[in-house]
């Protein structure tokens, strides 16, 4: 298993934590977990390899605050965004931030699999950003 293969899952639901956790190492990855995205931020390096998954509607911090952050940092990971929200302008926001993937829950759990596996896939190269207003962003792959 190499260094790409870490998945970072960011969620703050114990329940789905774990249970993604265990799938994902089932599925031979390594992952590390996190209950928020501020302690996921606290950690990751501008260096950071593999790719997040990120539940969309957390307390303090949502998805779309932690791939803005990420992105404000240079970290060039792809972010798999999963929510169980109903809530239109969170959602609107999140897509807006390029993520990797986006899944509704209840998802089928190959599907997120299928997901990371092409995910991990995905090296990033500097023609892939485009400066906009300052920032950079992540131009879509799918």
């Amino acid at each position: 298993m190499t260094h790409e293969s870490n998945i970072h899952l960011v969620d703050d639901d114990d329940a789905m934590r774990y249970s993604l956790h265990a799938l994902l190492e089932v599925d031979g990855h390594s992952v590390h977990a996190y209950a928020s995205a501020q302690a996921f931020l606290d950690v990751v390096a501008e260096d950071s390899a593999g790719c997040v998954i990120t539940d969309l509607e957390m307390p303090i911090a949502s998805g779309v605050d932690l791939m803005m952050a990420l992105n404000d940092r240079h970290v060039s990971m792809p972010v798999i965004v999963m929510t169980g929200s109903h809530n239109a302008k969170l959602v609107d926001a999140a897509k807006k931030q390029w993520p990797f993937a986006f899944f509704r829950k209840p998802f089928d759990p190959d599907a997120l699999l299928a997901a990371v596996a092409k995910a991990l896939l995905h090296i990033p190269t500097p023609s892939r950003f485009s400066l906009s207003g300052g920032q950079s962003h992540i131009s879509p792959i799918l």
